[in-house]
């Protein structure tokens, strides 16, 4: 998949918001000391901003290009286990194609131990859930995705999924491999993309008028962690440590009182529209969860 922005990330958390509208995007590496984020730009115009851990970041403009006009957002917010990101695009270009993207891409990273004393020093499985909740619109040649990806451990492990319709459920991942005692590392990214694109979500350099968003201001939690043997066996009585201090626990982790402000906000709207969902996914990781989502592509089982 072809995206507008790029990120690098090592030993560092933070959020990454871009918009573009234009021609060629070129890239600017910033050292920040402690890690590694990509600020961009592009022909045509363009805005970017970049934030560090659990600080909420927002860019938003109308470009005009000649006789075209891009009116684009994006935010984002990278917590330890909650991460927020929204993203929209309405766009006219005549004459010239153009790209006009938007999106906001949120990473954390995170140094976990579990512990459990009878199999310390052992290898073991961490199988990781999450809820997400969200939606998304589009018009003309317009659209929004929203992608999850959790992964870390003690070899390549966790996996992504892709979202490209309104989204309420808990979704779970491949297992993540780690050393009982030993710290390793966990990484959750959250990203939301709008604008010109084609059915399978890529950027598009086109003409025409269009919109889409993406809006999972509310919210991707950690939701569960499930901490086995290589047989599946649940490590019941495993502790949780974390480099950031983090509580995280079986239920993932709790999220911060303005996520549950918004939970219950959304849920109340919900009711009183009458929303129905609709189509259905799940995993064979996790047969109990509950999903309604829309997927385009995961490396999750079917």
């Amino acid at each position: 998949m072809t995206r507008a922005t790029t990120c690098i990330v090592a030993f560092t958390t933070f959020a990454l918001i871009h918009r573009c509208f234009g021609g060629t995007l070129s890239q600017t590496t910033i050292n920040f000391g402690t890690g590694w984020a990509v600020a961009d730009s592009c022909s045509g115009g363009c805005d970017s901003a970049q934030s560090i851990v659990g600080t909420p970041i927002q860019v938003a403009d109308t470009y005009r290009f000649g006789s075209s006009a891009l009116t684009a957002s994006s935010s984002g917010q990278a917590g330890y286990g909650v991460l927020h990101a929204a993203s929209s695009a309405s766009f006219s270009v005549t004459g010239q194609a153009m790209l006009s993207w938007a999106n906001s891409i949120n990473i954390v990273e995170d140094t976990m131990t579990i512990s459990f004393a009878p199999w310390n020093g052992l290898p073991g499985l961490l199988y990781v859930t999450y809820t997400l909740d969200g939606k998304i619109s589009s018009s003309g040649v317009g659209g929004g995705w929203s992608e999850v990806s959790v992964s870390g451990g003690s070899g390549v492990g966790g996996g992504y999924e892709v979202f490209f319709g309104d989204t309420a459920g808990t979704f779970g991942l491949p297992a993540i491999p780690f050393i009982y005692g030993q710290p390793f590392l966990l990484q959750t990214d959250l990203t939301t993309a709008a604008g010109a694109m084609s059915p399978d979500g890529n950027s598009i350099v086109t003409t025409g008028n269009g919109s889409g968003s993406a809006d999972f201001s509310n919210t991707l939690i950690l939701s569960g962690l499930n901490p086995t043997d290589l047989s599946g066996v649940t490590a019941a009585g495993a502790t949780f440590t974390s480099a950031s201090g983090t509580q995280y626990s079986f239920n993932g982790v709790v999220p911060e009182p303005s996520t549950f402000i918004q939970m219950f906000a959304s849920l109340a709207a919900i009711l009183a529209l009458g929303w129905r969902l609709g189509l259905g996914a799940h995993s064979k990781i996790a047969p109990s969860l509950s999903a309604t989502a829309p997927r385009r592509r995961s490396t999750a089982s079917t």
